[in-house]
């Protein structure tokens, strides 16, 4: 039986739930959401808490940071002057990457989305309209 893979937002609830029982912390209000994470209020004041993942993974391997932050640069520069080289518009387009393996290819594929996306309403893009771009976790509009 297939295992049910948690969302990115359980993952979060968990770590956050598990740090409170940890540090024996109550916070008034907990309001779970994006940017930021997780909101709390302490004292009368809201806090935001982003949650992320420390991990450490050799650099010769190419799914590690240290690889992959030069390679969303070349993708997202490339695709950039791809898509106002094919009249694009002055828009505002935010990514989520997973592993890239080939950047021509991803460069050409985010500028022909972005083509389709370009009048479309502000904030998250939903996940099937790029689900034929594997390497991208998450696309918002600003």
């Amino acid at each position: 039986m297939a295992r049910k893979r948690s969302s990115n937002q359980e993952i979060e609830e968990y770590y956050f739930k598990k740090f409170c029982a940890a540090r024996s912390f109550t916070p008034n209000f907990v309001q779970h959401s994006d940017k930021p994470d997780i909101i709390i209020e302490i004292e009368g004041r809201r806090i935001g808490i982003e949650m992320t993942n420390f991990y450490i993974k050799d650099g010769s391997d190419r799914s590690s940071e240290q690889r992959q932050a030069p390679l969303r640069e070349t993708v997202v520069q490339d695709a950039q002057k791809l898509y106002l080289e094919n009249n694009g518009k002055n828009i505002e387009v935010t990514f989520g990457f997973n592993a890239i393996r080939d950047t021509k290819c991803l460069a050409q594929r985010l500028a022909d989305f972005i083509h389709c996306i370009d009048g479309n309403n502000t904030g998250a893009v939903a996940r099937n309209t790029f689900a034929h771009i594997p390497e991208l976790g998450r696309v918002d509009t600003i």
